[in-house]
């Protein structure tokens, strides 16, 4: 009987060794980067060059096992103030960051991923992705903002507000880039450089919809 115990017991220790040498032989899932990048959002109401009123966001993608990892950075510029209105003049706060992506899509936009400060914006058949109450003043950076997808990356468009329109940046004004988004995002035309600036003489609200549409 204590020679079959025995046995048993070398069986048991063998088959955890393997077990353990096996688990050790796996691969762990590492994080690739696919690209990365500082670009501009420009301020739809200054000029076509880079100005202290242009916003700046890096960027950078991800790939750890099939799923692609989507990160921001937004920066305020010191010197960044409020051109007209009631507020001309004085410090300008970023407070909104939108991203041209169809949350609606399962496979661009991977549900409840995003982190950061977050809140998914579903005006317009759920189509964008949107972080609020960043609350960034000229100087400061947001902390990273991300959301996974099971798409590659291509370049997209990007938006930002303060609280006290007119204010909006985006990547589609004259000294505006492109930012990098998950696949199969259809850019707007030139046109809504011209719906941006219509656009920036009414509320905030009315803003987000002219960048939706």
């Amino acid at each position: 009987m204590e020679g079959t115990e025995k046995e048993n017991m070398k069986k048991i220790v063998i088959l955890a060794g393997a077990l353990f040498i096996a688990a050790v032989a796996v691969p762990q899932a590492q994080a690739t980067l696919i690209m990365s990048n500082t670009v501009v959002l420009g301020d739809v109401s200054s000029t076509p060059t880079p100005t202290p009123e242009d916003l700046t966001v890096s960027y950078q993608v991800n790939l750890t096992g099939g799923i692609y990892t989507y990160s921001y950075v937004i920066n305020n510029p010191t010197g960044d103030i409020t051109l007209s209105g009631a507020n001309a003049g004085k410090s300008e706060i970023v407070e909104q960051f939108d991203l041209n992506v169809n949350i609606s899509d399962p496979n661009q936009y991977i549900a409840g991923s995003q982190a950061g400060e977050i809140a998914v914006d579903m005006i317009a058949n759920a189509s964008g992705l949107t972080w609020e109450n960043l609350n960034l003043s000229p100087g400061a950076s947001s902390p990273t903002l991300s959301f996974e997808s099971y798409e590659p990356p291509t370049l997209g468009a990007a938006n930002a507000n303060d609280d006290s329109p007119p204010s909006p940046w985006s990547s589609l004004s004259a000294n505006g880039q492109l930012v990098a988004v998950p696949g199969a995002v259809t850019i707007p035309d030139g046109g809504m450089t011209v719906a941006l600036l219509g656009g920036a003489l009414i509320g905030l609200r009315a803003i987000r919809r002219t960048f939706r549409n």
